[in-house]
């Protein structure tokens, strides 16, 4: 306190003369119209300023609810639209709308190998079984491989293990996808033949000749081509949709009508 009033004693001068000067803006703009406007629109813009930085900083912070929030609200549109055809139409609908979607996020994932893998935080408790698909919202990302109470392992494309049934789009020829152990956002499109009409940028899509994704989900575009001497396909590099690196919600997809199916096609 005694240094303190020793620092006031020291600089009452300069103290008093701050005083003075801020008396002085106030009764200037007290009483002149034009600098009390000028000084509250400063003030207003300054004070914009500062709360608008702050809701910024505040939104940031609260991105990872929201986004959570918008996961489980599409998951849940999703699967009502699904009931309520169900409910509402014949059995032809059924056969439409026979996919169930539960949404989850990534907890762990090792993309730097030949045999990559992916961790979620959905099980058996949730309902996950093996050979589920797994989406996101830029594509496909793989199909799970094994499951137990609480959590689920997924194959990703990016596994030189895993194929799957691919077309192109726009002319429905349809081949095998499989990734060859390079890049992990580029793989190869495989069995195409030759006389097929291929552009680049053409859409890789889900074939829908497997009981484990639904058709029509976009894989990849392609990237380049070319037409092997002495080959009757084409050799087609493509391009992923999904980046694995950023990847942290996805879609578990599971398919109504899977053990019908699957019983009537091994059925003798």
């Amino acid at each position: 306190m005694k240094e303190l009033l020793n620092i006031f004693v020291k600089f009452h001068r300069a103290f008093l003369f701050i005083l003075l000067e801020i008396l002085c803006l106030i009764m200037i703009i007290n009483n002149n119209n034009f600098h009390h406007s000028v000084y509250m629109s400063s003030a207003n813009s300054i004070c914009g300023g500062i709360f608008n930085t702050t809701s910024s900083i505040s939104s940031f912070f609260k991105l990872k609810s929201i986004n959570e929030e918008l996961l489980l609200e599409n998951t849940e549109l999703k699967n009502q639209l699904i009931q309520r055809n169900i409910e509402n139409d014949t059995s032809a609908t059924l056969i439409n709308n026979k996919y169930l979607y539960r949404s989850a996020h990534v907890i762990n994932k090792c993309i730097n190998k030949t045999e990559n893998s992916i961790t979620l935080d959905k099980g058996r408790k949730d309902g996950i079984k093996k050979e589920m698909a797994v989406i996101s919202n830029k594509g496909v990302v793989g199909i799970i491989s094994n499951v137990s109470k609480n959590y689920s392992t997924v194959l990703p494309i990016i596994n030189q293990t895993l194929s799957v049934s691919a077309k192109i789009k726009r002319n429905n020829f349809y081949g095998s996808l499989w990734w060859d152990g390079n890049s992990y956002r580029e793989a190869l499109l495989k069995d195409i033949p030759f006389h097929a009409n291929i552009v680049k940028g053409d859409s890789i899509i889900t074939s829908g000749y497997s009981s484990i994704f639904p058709e029509g989900i976009l894989i990849a575009r392609v990237k380049e081509y070319n037409h092997a001497s002495g080959n009757n396909f084409l050799d087609i590099k493509v391009n992923l949709s999904v980046d694995y690196k950023t990847l942290e919600n996805v879609y578990i997809v599971e398919y109504l009508l899977k053990e019908e199916q699957t019983q009537l096609e091994t059925s003798k």
